[in-house]
């Protein structure tokens, strides 16, 4: 894939425009319908959690299932947690939507129903490898060195490729990712924009990438 092809697929995906970011993180579940709407700059669906610290919280006061204060307490409490994480990353935002496309890429199927999701698995090191395996379309694996830089302990973690490039859609092409262990949530802000996206529970296959090869042109 060339570097054109590379920036076509990258801004196609883009979301700059706020109400359109923060509506990408709501519950499609009905059964859970207080986190099936934006308040203000907040929205979650149980996996991820879009913030925008440009606008103001706010939620009806005759809301049906919880109260303004509990509902803000409650999206309050998921971002202090992230507080102790340890584990820091600077990455550019265009390589790493790069790699959450390729791995989106193999869980297609002939078919749309056909279609998953795998699990794009990071390794956090002296680069951050990747790997994502679908049993009908192989592997994509790989690493992003370039523009990378990374304090902390090292640590495998494995996400959603999808929310994460949507995540990443609404952000400044420098962004910052904190983490703290493999089963703690991931956060990611580029000083505007704020998202906690939970991890998934994967097996670690040895290794999880070839050497030699460099995730993008960037």
């Amino acid at each position: 894939m060339n570097q054109s092809t590379c920036y076509e697929k990258i801004a196609r995906i883009l979301t700059p425009d706020s109400d359109k970011w923060l509506k990408l993180a709501i519950s499609k579940d009905k059964g859970r319908a207080w986190l099936t709407e934006v308040y203000g700059n907040m929205a979650a669906d149980g996996f991820r959690l879009h913030h925008d610290t440009t606008r103001q919280f706010s939620a009806p006061e005759d809301h049906p299932v919880w109260t303004p204060e509990k509902i803000l307490q409650s999206f309050q409490m998921v971002l202090a947690d992230c507080n102790a994480n340890k584990i820091l990353i600077t990455i550019n935002r265009d390589a790493l939507i790069l790699v959450c496309l390729r791995a989106i890429a193999i869980g297609k199927g002939p078919r749309a129903k056909d279609n998953f999701t795998p699990p794009l698995r990071l390794s956090v090191n002296g680069r951050l490898e990747y790997q994502a395996i679908s049993e009908e379309n192989g592997e994509t694996s790989g690493y992003i060195e370039s523009g990378y830089q990374h304090t902390g302990d090292d640590v495998n973690i494995a996400v959603n490729p999808r929310f994460l490039a949507e995540a990443l859609a609404g952000m400044q092409e420098e962004v910052y990712i904190s983490l703290r262990a493999h089963d703690r949530p991931m956060f990611i802000t580029d000083g505007q924009r704020e998202v906690v996206l939970m991890p998934m529970r994967v097996e670690w296959p040895e290794p999880i990438t070839q050497p030699d090869e460099p995730a993008a042109p960037f």
